[in-house]
């Protein structure tokens, strides 16, 4: 079955890498898949649970930057601190394959991150 998109949710968790023409996106499930449009193919990078997401709310925004899909968790406090999330993949035969998951921790008012 195709990915669904993620219910009334308008949110920015398409990403395209313009450099090796990929389009990434997060499905209503969480889970990270690419469009390879040269070949035209749709691929499951990683499920939720794999990238350790499994227990977040969908996030709202997400970003294709420096080989990586960020995004920051959803609610959290703003005021307080903010979590952001790094999924990082290497390519085999050009294609994206999980890798690991960064997380990093913003506090606010004058707390530092980790």
């Amino acid at each position: 079955m195709p990915p669904q998109p993620p219910p009334n949710q308008p949110t920015s968790l398409d990403q395209y890498d313009a450099s090796r023409d990929d389009f990434f996106f997060l499905d209503a499930a969480k889970t990270l898949w690419y469009w390879d449009r040269q070949t035209p193919t749709l691929t499951k990078i990683a499920t939720a649970a794999q990238m350790g997401i499994g227990s977040l709310t969908l996030p709202a925004n997400a970003v294709y930057y420096n080989g990586g899909y960020w995004f920051i968790k959803e609610g959290g406090g703003a005021v307080t601190q903010q979590t952001m999330y790094e999924i990082n993949f290497t390519y085999v035969n050009s294609n994206p394959v999980y890798s690991s998951t960064k997380v990093c921790v913003f506090l606010g008012r004058g707390g530092r991150g980790r």
